[in-house]
């Protein structure tokens, strides 16, 4: 059973005894070697009870401890051993590189020390295309998609061969695709256009992904943004009409903008339309749109999540399973776009069958403003009451 490195951080690799011993103390090997000296040791290999033959390649050991493995030189360290090796050995010094980067990536826990190791291994050049998929296996295993994709496109610029090219930018954009659904589905706005923006500069002419982002910011208003976005798009050939048909859509919603009509985009599933809102400043949450409900309705898990426990009555709901009592609670805030209903009653209903929705929004909040419903567009029209 291999030793962890997280409880003696140290890797034994086999390699020439008697130049490395000489050299290392050397002046003539560089500063380098007198900066990370005290990091490592040598333990010279047992004598053997044999008479040596001349020239016999005697065997030591080179103690690689964790501060070591994760110094940023590593790989200049690694070539200094090299130069006096002949190709078998280091040829063997590559596949104990390896195995020790197998090991790491076997870990089960997702731990820095790991990647940072990693990390180091994969500058080396004679071990970086092994160490690459190691890393993104790893990645991948926490469902650190973000890293996953920047090694990958670390790998693809290694490789000679057409298909490996293809199978790699698959996998680059099946994580793209499933990054974008997590954080879309987490309703984390910011850390999506954050990754938009990062993939974009990894990718300046992903012209699809900037599609994909242009129409994420109309979706959410940044008008500007897709503005800038379409005003290049429009010109790829494969995407000008739909650029074009979305670009002349967000300057219709900027006019709108200007002249104080701001609205809402609501998607529509299956019929019914859903929307967005934010519960006391703290907890995104999905909602189907219910003009027939005089209350809003939210999950247990919501409620639950906000720390609130306390009912203040109780009411019969009509359901599709038969009539059920459940709690009504006083909730401070609900907030759609900066269109905000205060200290306002919600029902606590356990399911909802309508697919992964929070609940239901129901007139106790639009009866709050002047609403309409745009089919066509998708799109809530909110405007305050005038008093």
């Amino acid at each position: 059973m291999r030793t962890s490195f997280l409880s003696v951080g140290l890797l034994s690799i086999g390699v020439i005894g008697g130049w490395f011993a000489n050299d290392f103390v050397s002046q003539s090997k560089s500063n380098l070697i007198e900066t990370i000296s005290q990091e490592t040791s040598v333990v010279p290999a047992s004598k053997p009870a044999r008479k040596i033959v001349p020239n016999e390649v005697k065997v030591s050991s080179l103690n690689l401890g964790q501060k070591l493995l994760s110094n940023p030189q590593l790989d200049k360290l690694i070539e200094l051993f090299k130069l006096e090796m002949n190709d078998s050995e280091r040829e063997q010094l590559d596949l104990q590189l390896i195995q020790y980067a197998k090991s790491l990536a076997a870990e089960p826990r997702n731990h820095e020390d790991v990647e940072r190791q990693l990390l180091t291994l994969s500058n080396i050049d004679s071990v970086k295309m092994h160490v690459l998929p190691l890393l993104v296996t790893y990645y991948k295993r926490f469902k650190r998609n973000e890293a996953a994709i920047d090694q990958l496109y670390k790998l693809r610029a290694l490789q000679n061969f057409d298909t490996d090219f293809k199978k790699i930018t698959q996998q680059i954009n099946h994580l793209t695709t499933e990054q974008i659904k997590q954080l879309k589905h987490a309703n984390q706005k910011h850390k999506l256009i954050r990754f938009f923006e990062h993939m974009i500069s990894l990718e300046p002419d992903n012209y699809a992904l900037q599609m994909q982002f242009a129409t994420f910011e109309y979706e959410n208003r940044h008008y500007d943004n897709a503005m800038r976005l379409l005003s290049v798009l429009v010109y790829h050939p494969d995407l000008e009409d739909q650029a074009l048909k979305l670009l002349q859509k967000t300057q219709s919603q900027l006019s709108r903008q200007e002249s104080g009509d701001l609205p809402i985009n609501i998607e529509s599933k299956d019929g019914q339309y859903i929307i967005n809102a934010v519960i006391n400043d703290l907890e995104p949450v999905r909602l189907m749109l219910d003009t027939g409900a005089s209350l809003t309705i939210l999950s247990p898990e919501i409620t639950n999540s906000l720390g609130i426990y306390e009912a203040q009555r109780s009411l019969r709901f009509s359901t599709a399973n038969g009539e059920v009592s459940a709690p009504i609670v006083l909730i401070d805030k609900i907030d759609i776009q900066n269109y905000l209903a205060r200290e306002i009653e919600v029902g606590v209903l356990p399911s909802f069958p309508m697919g992964p929705i929070d609940g239901l929004l129901g007139m106790n909040f639009l009866s709050q403003f002047s609403f309409f419903i745009d089919q066509e567009n998708s799109v809530l029209h909110l405007s305050n009451i005038e008093h």
